[in-house]
């Protein structure tokens, strides 16, 4: 796993747990005791009573809106145990009831929540766009510490994120508790780039910790310090921190299935400093316990792949490298389908909006008819005959082109809105294939040509991004239609690549280009 993976796993766990009561759902008359009762116990991270809470409800007697809060409740508790698939089911179950309800309040509560999620799951323009939904509820309503988390969102997410951090910092004498100080702090210390600003930050945040922190945010809070400091090449300040969160997972018996990516970091650190074998112990660690968290598993297989490789174990990297890609293929699967589920009811949410439009239009048009009818008879009985039947015909042609022009306008913006939705869908979609398709070939083309970019742009500087794709496809042995799929190209495009590097590099019929790319990688050229 790269350092930059670990900062970011670093920062997703220090987002806190959007549910409870200071994040209600709905009102008290729309929810029932057990439901609020779980989101609270969720909330301050009572997770075993939460569970035996939420066990105890009978949601075939909850109606729709309990049912979406029930779920969404039931999701982040999953989320916290460890079980991301069952997290992922029922926020997907929450999003579907909640979004069909007429509950403002929970819907903007689902969107803030799917920013998280959204979040975690690295896609930070779907993250922004729910953070976004929740803002235009939450600034005209009186709730300021859901309008902190959104702030906090926006600012994680945003390129402009500095001044929605600004905003959030507003906010902290009102909230007046030492948490959302410590919430800020890790907000603003993931936006900077400098490793020991950032460190000196999160030591500032500990300074607001008192008795109602959660063990596992301490000991979260610990291991991002340990994991700066090892990136600064402070090693013994990094064990320094290292073990203070150890000692408070060994102090209070926490269980591994809590501290996950504690073990993920103190793997990462060991083994930085060669110190494999201890290394190979806390993956060992992960192995037992993290059998239903194919994430966590994908990142120690991965860890114990590049141990293998530099103990020049290659037979055994190899198999390590297949888990890792196989669990990252799952992964990514399942937050395909999140978001395409997410994709879909926003598009029928979107259908049946359209719906209501036309149905809209079409009771102006019958109101409109029924007083233009009105019209014509009171005309009718002031005027005479003869000024009666042109006063008709005329107001007859007048409603019939009036009509028909307001038919054609709301079946031409009802035919451009679905036309524009479909096309967003599909694109999205393909965009998305595409891009995960080019980083799993780029991590693993990496892996075994770790210099190649490196020599081959020194050799050859002029080469652009995408002279440089082509030459890591053609240096793998890929196909011409593999490159089409990996690159989101036509096959002319890449023959007509090829044919520049050619040119390029003067492979013509004496020199095969293959060879030349090769000579590259072990580090010499002609």
């Amino acid at each position: 796993m790269q350092a930059s993976h670990l900062v970011v796993a670093f920062q997703i766990i220090s987002f806190p747990i959007l549910v409870g009561c200071e994040i209600n759902a709905a009102s008290e008359n729309e929810l029932i005791p057990g439901v609020c009762l779980a989101k609270e116990l969720v909330f301050v991270n009572r997770l075993v009573e939460a569970e035996q809470e939420i066990s105890k409800i009978d949601t075939n007697a909850l109606d729709e809106v309990n049912k979406g809060a029930y779920f969404l409740t039931n999701a982040f508790l999953q989320h916290e145990l460890g079980n991301r698939a069952q997290a992922l089911s029922s926020m997907s179950k929450a999003s579907e009831l909640i979004s069909s309800s007429d509950n403002d309040l929970l819907k903007a509560e689902l969107s803030l929540i799917n920013g998280f999620i959204f979040e975690q799951l690295i896609l930070r323009s779907e993250a922004l766009h729910s953070y976004f939904k929740a803002y235009e509820y939450f600034r005209e309503k009186t709730y300021p510490d859901k309008l902190f988390y959104t702030f906090l969102g926006i600012g994680r997410t945003s390129p402009g994120g500095s001044e929605y951090l600004k905003m959030a910092e507003k906010l902290l004498d009102e909230l007046k508790s030492n948490r959302f100080r410590v919430l800020y702090l890790n907000a603003k210390a993931s936006l900077v780039s400098d490793v020991s600003e950032r460190n000196r930050i999160i030591l500032k945040s500990l300074d607001y910790f008192d008795e109602n922190h959660a063990l596992k945010k301490q000991v979260s809070i610990y291991t991002g310090i340990a994991l700066n400091y090892q990136l600064l090449d402070l090693v013994d300040s990094a064990y320094h921190y290292l073990e203070i969160a150890q000692e408070i997972i060994q102090d209070n018996q926490l269980p591994p299935e809590q501290n996950f990516h504690f073990y993920i970091i103190k793997a990462f650190i060991e083994s930085d400093n060669h110190q494999n074998a201890s290394a190979l112990e806390t993956l060992a660690v992960l192995f037992n316990h993290a059998t239903n968290e194919p994430g966590i598993l994908s990142q120690a297989f991965l860890r114990r792949s590049l141990i293998m490789k530099d103990q020049g174990k290659f037979e055994e990297a190899y198999f390590d490298l297949k888990k890792y890609r196989r669990l990252e293929e799952e992964e990514r699967a399942k937050a395909d389908r999140y978001q395409l589920g997410l994709l879909s009811i926003r598009y029928q949410l979107q259908q049946k909006e359209l719906q209501l439009t036309r149905m809209r239009y079409k009771w102006f048009l019958t109101m409109g008819g029924a007083v233009l009818s009105f019209v014509i008879l009171w005309a009718a009985f002031w005027l005479s005959r003869k000024k009666l039947a042109q006063k008709k015909k005329a107001i007859e042609l007048k409603y019939e082109k009036t009509h028909k022009l307001l038919n054609e306008q709301v079946e031409e913006s009802i035919k451009e809105e679905q036309f524009k939705q479909q096309s967003e869908h599909y694109d999205r979609k393909s965009m998305l294939d595409t891009e995960l398709k080019l980083q799993e070939f780029g991590a693993i083309f990496r892996i075994h040509h770790p210099l190649f970019r490196e020599r081959l742009s020194k050799a050859h500087p002029e080469l652009t991004l995408n002279d440089l794709k082509h030459c890591d496809c053609i240096l793998a042995g890929v196909t011409v239609f593999q490159i089409t799929k990996i690159l989101g190209v036509s096959e002319g495009a890449v023959k007509k690549a090829r044919k520049k590097l050619r040119t390029l590099f003067r492979c013509g019929s004496t020199k095969d280009l293959y060879q030349y790319l090769q000579k590259i990688d072990e580090g010499s050229s002609n």
